[in-house]
């Protein structure tokens, strides 16, 4: 689906973000919900309404759709405003959407929970289904729109806001810079197993007790349950609830796989206020102090012997402590090389250099010592270790 999310942005930017958002609030899965819910009391009831309750189901899940992506639209509009060329904050905009996930997963969950109760309860009144049966229904509806609104609406909502805040964070530090909230990824991963679990357990039983031989043998009900939980309840469960979170672990796996190759040019986009959202800024600025590292690595052994270089960066702040050793400095100097240099162009002389330095400085390395100062035509030599 984040194909479907990030083509919507490209193609409407600012109003394909509102089309994600009714369609992740429910522009496909309530339909798909409720009208199982529907057909299934039409055939309890053997009313043969199928049409009347597929009409029904349409203008609840369109009604419904509607009204979810107008709430709190306001806290998008930052946003949108930015997106068309405004002058406006991009923190801002960003922790707008960050507030409009959130609200419109409380104000949802109430949303779904009546739509839900109402439907089944008229569905079967047209069914001509009897006050208890109707009772019984309506809290069908209700337990069923609660489970699946906590089964995908909030990690379907993120991943329909994601391009909008990809555009907004970019390859900045952005997001890093927003308040974490709650609950955490693996809390809301576990609540999504559980909803998953109840629904189509639900959902397969009620199935079954439109089948007249569930009444002879009382197995058919589980085995329903089980066939729904197996080859519907996983798919969906993997799709709604996880498939879109995993998107951050997908981009730490990447960007990870940069750094062992050695590219730290590129920041993981920290685009979720969750432990999802600490672990991303934790990346980058873990990628950040290993990029300064290799800065100061290349910087430092520009004007160091390589190897002291290394050792000096590995030692860290034990560097200043100081160190004792017995040590044996040589200076070596070309006799005669004012007279030679004034005699010669500066081309010449430093070519005559090159030359003796390509002798010496291979020499003082296999040694283990260093050379750590050049004055003209001469040189200090200081190894890591007194020599014989």
């Amino acid at each position: 689906m984040e194909h479907v999310w990030q083509w919507l942005w490209d193609r409407l930017s600012p109003r394909g973000l509102y089309v994600a958002v009714a369609m992740a609030l429910g522009g496909g899965q309530l339909t798909l919900i409720y009208l199982s819910l529907g057909l299934v009391i039409v055939a309890r009831e053997d009313a043969h309404r199928y049409g009347t309750v597929t009409l029904i189901t349409i203008a609840v899940s369109t009604l419904f759709t509607g009204i979810g992506a107008a709430l709190l639209k306001s806290l998008l509009r930052p946003a949108e405003l930015w997106a068309t060329g405004h002058d406006v904050d991009p923190y801002v905009a960003l922790q707008g959407t960050y507030k409009y996930v959130h609200r419109i997963d409380g104000a949802g969950l109430y949303l779904e929970s009546v739509a839900g109760m109402v439907y089944a309860a008229v569905a079967g009144a047209i069914c001509g289904a009897s006050k208890a049966d109707i009772a019984v229904y309506a809290v069908i509806g209700l337990t069923s729109s609660i489970a699946v609104h906590i089964l995908g609406t909030r990690s379907l909502t993120e991943a329909a806001v994601r391009p909008m805040r990809t555009a907004l964070a970019g390859d900045t530090a952005l997001g890093d810079e927003l308040p974490r909230a709650t609950p955490s990824f693996a809390q809301r991963s576990n609540r999504a197993l559980l909803a998953a679990t109840f629904y189509f357990a639900l959902a397969g039983a009620f199935v079954a007790s439109a089948i007249d031989e569930s009444l002879v043998l009382p197995v058919i009900p589980l085995l329903i349950a089980v066939f729904y939980l197996v080859f519907f309840g996983l798919p969906i469960t993997v799709g709604t609830a996880f498939g879109p979170s995993m998107r951050p672990i997908r981009d730490l796996t990447e960007g990870a796989a940069r750094v062992a190759a050695g590219d730290y040019s590129q920041r993981l986009p920290v685009l979720n206020d969750d432990d999802l959202g600490v672990l991303s800024a934790t990346f980058n600025r873990m990628q950040q102090g290993l990029a300064e590292r290799r800065r100061l690595h290349t910087a430092f052994g520009t004007y160091v012997d390589p190897a002291l270089a290394a050792r000096l960066l590995e030692q860290g702040d034990d560097i200043f402590s100081g160190e004792h050793r017995v040590v044996t400095t040589l200076f070596i100097d070309i006799r005669d090389f004012t007279a030679y240099a004034d005699s010669h162009t500066a081309e010449e002389a430093v070519s005559r250099l090159n030359e003796l330095f390509a002798i010496v400085v291979p020499a003082v390395v296999e040694a283990g010592g260093h050379v750590n100062k050049y004055l003209g035509d001469g040189a200090r030599r200081a190894p890591h270790a007194p020599t014989r």
